[in-house]
């Protein structure tokens, strides 16, 4: 059982507990620069986890903080890593990344809809057109029965 001294030390936590944070906080900065950023890319992902990683064992070891700020040590650093080494390599073709981020699901999405709304424009305007077709078979068939009566009149004189 882990005694606990006057002064409170993260070493006194259980082990998992502070390993926990080492990876996931870590792998969450690696999401959010990915889902967040075009300008990612896997090397900066790489450097950016492996730094959060880092960075937790770090604190870890030399400062003396609670084990639940692991996972925030470990995203911040490795996105502001991520994002820095990603700047400083060369970037992904924007075919590549489009509509895996936010952003680019945002300009795909909104693609989607203006080619859906050009589309119902051009479906209100077909039924427009479709009304105003659908008077001519009782025209027709007005001309045919005045043919008809007219043509009856012409045949009694």
């Amino acid at each position: 059982m882990h005694k606990r001294s006057s002064k409170y030390t993260p070493r006194d936590e259980p082990p998992t507990q502070t390993n926990i944070g080492s990876f996931y906080g870590a792998l969450l900065g690696v999401f959010v620069l990915a889902i967040f950023s075009r300008r990612a890319t896997g090397t900066g992902a790489f450097a950016g986890i492996v730094a959060g990683m880092a960075a937790v064992w770090a604190v870890t070891q030399f400062a003396e903080i609670s084990w639940l700020y692991n996972n925030l040590v470990g995203a911040v650093v490795s996105v502001a890593v991520g994002r820095a080494v990603s700047v400083l390599t060369a970037a992904p073709r924007s075919d590549q990344v489009d509509e895996l981020t936010m952003a680019g699901r945002r300009e795909h999405a909104e693609a989607i809809l203006a080619r859906r709304a050009a589309t119902a424009d051009e479906i209100a305007r077909e039924e427009q057109e479709e009304r105003e077709m659908a008077k001519w078979p009782y025209l027709l068939l007005g001309y045919f029965v005045l043919t008809i009566v007219v043509l009856a009149i012409l045949e009694s004189l």
